[in-house]
């Protein structure tokens, strides 16, 4: 009986100890998360071999720049080609789509456009604040073509050359 007592208690001392060590649960949250906080759904890439999938699939050509080192090549939603590629150590994204193909924000960039700079032949070169890190966006038309060049390496004459040398 005394063993069956000093089992009982050591349980209980056990169950004290590990309660009151236990973490408390944050308070629920009572309100919606603002819409610019929610998450954004993706759009689905495939990976094609090489650019020339882009004219046969996407009816429009897209190449990546002749210094370009180790393309991959995309097909976005199956409206947009994509290109990520380096230039020296910095990395880039072009992509490209029929103006009526339905991508509104090209880019993929959500955030706010910091800096905006207009560049002769029309094309536009924004910094957009992603929340704590930035990254540079140089947009532009090409007939029916709407295309965009992204880099985060911060270096918009780089940037810039990458851009002279494609469009």
């Amino acid at each position: 009986m005394k063993r069956y007592g000093m089992i009982c208690l050591l349980c209980l001392a056990f169950c004290l100890l590990a309660a009151c060590g236990a973490e408390k649960q944050p308070a629920a949250q009572t309100t919606a998360a603002p819409a610019e906080t929610t998450m954004k759904i993706v759009n689905p890439l495939e990976e094609v071999p090489d650019a020339a999938a882009f004219a046969e699939r996407l009816g429009f050509p897209l190449e990546a720049p002749g210094n370009a080192k180790d393309p991959i090549f995309h097909v976005l939603s199956g409206k947009a080609a994509q290109i990520d590629f380096l230039v020296g150590e910095a990395e880039y994204m072009l992509r490209a789509q029929k103006a009526a193909a339905g991508i509104d924000n090209l880019s993929g960039l959500h955030g706010e456009a910091k800096v905006t700079k207009q560049l002769d032949g029309g094309a536009v070169l924004e910094t957009v604040d992603l929340g704590g890190r930035t990254a540079l966006r140089l947009s532009w038309t090409d007939g029916d073509l709407q295309k965009v060049l992204v880099t985060d390496s911060g270096d918009a004459t780089a940037l810039q050359a990458v851009y002279e040398s494609i469009k």
